[in-house]
């Protein structure tokens, strides 16, 4: 009896049919990659059952096209965006249409910046430019301006815009750079790994073997240093792109397109294609903050002002992750890398997670007067903590 029911059971589950938009399909879909359900949903790749398939899916250079975009932001846009504020820099100035019918690159990085603030101000960001015109302006050649213009109107990060050249025109890639060792913990190098994504999804150049995330403090070492390792403040040896050794804010610069490879230039002509990289740089500037910046406060137990000589600082921290799947949780960090900063000192830690509590004690005598305490942490997404710098005041005469 028992033995009939399976045989009956296995004969039903076998004849099984399903419904996918409206038609019939097989109940194994996947039966030669040609039919049943990859029929019906076209363009889906699914498991292959032939060696011939395979050889099919393998092979296909498609992936080069590019895919179709409906610049439709996910639901969790304005959560994410909303007052961060945003400095966009599109390189260089002045440009005109040649003769020749090329753009300058100028053009270009003007395009996509103005498309670009206009995706982030419709998600709630607030938006700083270096320049709104194509015009040349007075502070174009000053790189420092441009990169402290960020601090002064107390942006959160800083992007600058650009398209690439070069001698050899088979060269066609992204690549985003940051100005730090890969091995220091940065939050640039952070805001750079979500923007290379979403570029090599959506732009698809010819030569996607090149990572495209790219440090600047070693493409160009100081001089006189074998090893290509300073720190920022070597006076006399600046090393990377000047735009960035000024940044006192997290901040990279993307170069989408090599302008001497031929259907590069004839893309960084095209309007739609420069939407299509400003909305890769939107998305990934917005997957980045969705997945959190861990922050740190003053507690509310904690007053402005403290006594010293040696104040234990009460702070509360914040994963900066959005979903609230557990609001009692501790914070979604990784513990080892926990360090708090007292004038860029290192201080004693005492944490408590199921709080999310930490005191801070600095480890020499502060004097009286203004004082500032900062985070390092990662969080479980892997982005590092802004160096955001927190005031208190030590009191005393």
């Amino acid at each position: 009896m028992r033995g009939s029911l399976i045989c009956l059971i296995a004969a039903a589950l076998a004849g099984l049919t399903s419904i996918v938009q409206g038609a019939y399909v097989p109940a194994d879909p996947w039966d030669d990659g040609r039919s049943g359900l990859g029929a019906v949903t076209e363009g889906i790749v699914g498991p292959a059952h032939t060696e011939e398939a395979a050889v099919i899916y393998v092979s296909n250079d498609d992936w080069f096209t590019l895919p179709p975009l409906n610049y439709i932001p996910p639901p969790y846009h304005r959560d994410a965006l909303e007052g961060v504020r945003i400095c966009l820099d599109p390189g260089h100035a002045g440009g005109v249409i040649r003769e020749d019918g090329r753009i300058s690159e100028a053009i270009m990085n003007l395009e996509v910046a103005l498309m670009l603030r206009e995706f982030l101000q419709a998600s709630g960001a607030e938006v700083v430019m270096t320049r709104e015109t194509g015009e040349d302006t007075p502070n174009e050649g000053n790189l420092e301006w441009r990169a402290r213009l960020a601090d002064r109107e107390n942006c959160d990060f800083f992007i600058s815009i650009h398209q690439n050249a070069t001698r050899r025109e088979s060269a066609n890639y992204i690549s985003v750079w940051y100005h730090s060792r890969p091995d220091h913990p940065c939050a640039a190098n952070d805001l750079a790994r979500w923007v290379t994504v979403e570029l090599h999804r959506l732009l698809r150049h010819h030569e996607p073997q090149h990572a495209g995330l790219y440090s600047s403090w070693l493409m160009y070492p100081p001089r006189g240093l074998a090893d290509g390792y300073r720190h920022d403040t070597t006076e006399g040896l600046p090393s990377g792109f000047g735009v960035l050794r000024s940044l006192r804010v997290p901040g990279i610069l993307i170069e989408g397109a090599f302008q001497s490879h031929p259907e590069g230039a004839q893309q960084l002509r095209d309007r739609e294609y420069l939407r299509r990289m400003a909305w890769g740089l939107y998305t990934g500037i917005l997957n980045y903050v969705w997945a959190g910046i861990p922050s740190i406060a003053l507690h509310e137990d904690q007053t402005e002002v403290v006594e010293g000589p040696r104040p234990e600082i009460h702070l509360s921290l914040d994963d900066g992750m959005h979903e609230r799947w557990a609001r009692n949780a501790p914070p979604r960090i990784h513990f080892e890398t926990l360090r708090v900063y007292i004038d860029d000192e290192r201080a004693t830690l005492r944490y408590r997670p199921q709080t999310a509590e930490i005191f801070a004690t600095p480890g020499e005598d502060l004097a009286p007067g203004e004082h500032t305490v900062r985070l390092r942490v990662l969080n479980v997404w892997g982005n590092w903590s802004w160096p955001t710098e927190i005031p208190f005041t030590v009191g005393g005469t």
